[in-house]
Order: structure tokens, then sequence, then C-alpha cells
């Protein structure tokens, strides 16, 4: 069961506005809301019986092409990684069960990925991204791993503007988003009461993310939060994986190369042993 706020903040009165605001402050200093230097190191018993269950979402899909290169899309290019780590999980882990957002060039719901995950019981939840910026601008190279929250970047939405803009693709999707407008910044504001007890082991998967593929030789742009439509409703911890730029032509390259994205799925890969190895025992 979710606790449901409208996600428009203009329509709360202006007294659970404030009290809301004080809320969050007093929890950010009693440190209810953990920031990045914080991880959760007790490990979980888990029943023998379960397995270790992984969702993997390949980012957008079908009529949501996602950001766009000089020659590819980005729901191509995350299909592929997303395939490959599924083969890799199956050969490598066999005690991890796995399963797919979607196998094929298809629309898939944001509520859909986050209610099959939350259906499988998943214990990670691996959302598969390609980031851009404008054509214009001059592109940066890097992965970067994002978690729920909101940003710690003078709150640059840029991303999750972004990320969030295929909501405007689902049939209704302001009844079944409680009136979210993915282009507005007071509907961020909420996401501060979603930063829950997940956050921390999020960070921690994100960690191990960032560590594997700078070690693969990728440039690490580090662990950072945003209020990510995709990630809202997951009763796991949960990531998602910018794995580079597709908006940079040697990225490109790389991101679409059978060889770049071996690299890519193995590191996330390795990412998930060492976050099973540590977090459960």
């Amino acid at each position: 069961m979710y606790l449901k706020f409208p996600f428009n903040f203009i329509k709360v009165p202006v007294f659970l506005s404030l009290f809301l605001f004080v809320f969050k402050i007093t929890s950010l200093q009693a440190g209810i809301f953990p920031n990045s230097n914080t991880f959760d190191t007790i490990p979980i018993s888990k029943p023998a019986s379960k397995p270790f269950v992984v969702v993997i979402d390949p980012g957008h899909g079908g009529k949501a092409p996602g950001a766009r290169g000089k020659y590819s899309n980005e729901k191509d290019i995350t299909l592929a990684i997303s395939l490959k780590l599924g083969e890799l999980i199956n050969t490598s882990l066999p005690d991890v069960k796995i399963y797919f957002t979607r196998t094929n060039d298809a629309s898939v719901d944001f509520n859909d990925r986050t209610g099959l995950a939350n259906s499988k019981k998943a214990d990670l939840f691996v959302c598969i991204h390609c980031n851009s910026v404008p054509r214009h601008a001059h592109s940066p190279q890097g992965v970067e791993t994002y978690v729920l929250g909101l940003s710690d970047e003078n709150r640059n939405l840029e991303n999750a503007i972004r990320e969030n803009g295929d909501i405007k693709l689902e049939d209704n999707y302001k009844q079944n988003y409680d009136g979210f407008d993915p282009n507005s910044p007071e509907s961020y504001i909420i996401f501060s009461l979603f930063q829950n007890h997940n956050q921390k082991r999020s960070y921690k998967f994100a960690s191990f993310v960032q560590a594997e593929m700078e070690k693969s030789g990728r440039i690490n742009r580090g662990v950072k939060q945003e209020p990510l439509i995709v990630l809202r409703n997951t009763a796991m911890p949960g990531v998602l994986i910018e794995t580079g730029y597709i908006s940079d032509p040697e990225e490109e390259v790389f991101l679409n190369s059978a060889d770049g994205q071996e690299i890519i799925a193995r590191a996330i890969l390795q990412s998930i042993t060492e976050y099973k190895n540590e977090v459960y025992h």
C-alpha cells in the first residue's frame, strides 16, 4: 500500500505546504533522509527459498524513442544492453531470477514498469538509459547513476524533465499520476516525501555501479539524485543508469557497438554481484 499525495503543490493548502516543508528540513537534520555518504551496512537475512530477484528495465521503447543521436535511438541501445545483461546474469549468477519490463520495441507505461518490479517482489530495480544534451551544446562523456530524490545540484531538473517526458505519451497520465506535470517545477517538490528507507541501499548499489564502470575505463560522473517518475513507487532499491552520452559522437559509437554494450553489461553484472554479497547473507 502506498500513501498517495497530490503532485501539484499549488493545490495543497498553504498550511500543509508549510508543514511538509518543515517536515523535510527537520527530517534532513535528523538523518531520516540520507545523503550520498550515508550507507546502510546492516546485512539482511534472506529466506533460503526466495531467489534474489532483479527487474531490468530498458528505458523508453515503442512510441517513445528516448534521446536521439546522429544515427541511433536510445530505446534500441537500452534494449540491447539490457538483453546482454540478462544473458550474463543467467550464465554467471544462476541463483538470481531476472525479469524484463520489455524484451522488444514495445511501449511500457511507467506504472507498469514499477508494477512489475513490485509484483515480482524484486530485490533490485535496474533502469538502463542513455544520457544526452541539446545538439547545440558541447556533449560530455561518461556514466551517471541516479537514485530517487531531489537534486543536490541547485535543483537542476533538466535531466528529470527529459526522462519523465515519456509520461505525456501515456493515456490519462494526469489521472494516473495524480496530476503530475513533468514540465512544472512545482510538481517535483513532493518527491522529497518519496525518499524512503530504500534510498540507502539504492545509493549503495549505485556506488557499486559507478565504481565498476570506472574500473572498465568509463568516465565516472558520480551518483546523483533526481525526481524520476519511474523510481517513484518502487518497493525495493532502484537506480537509473545513464550508460553514456548518445549526444557525443564517440560515445554514440561505443554505445552501439557490441564491445561497448558488453563492457557496460559486465560492469552492471559485477555491481549486482557485489551488492548481493554485501547486503544479503
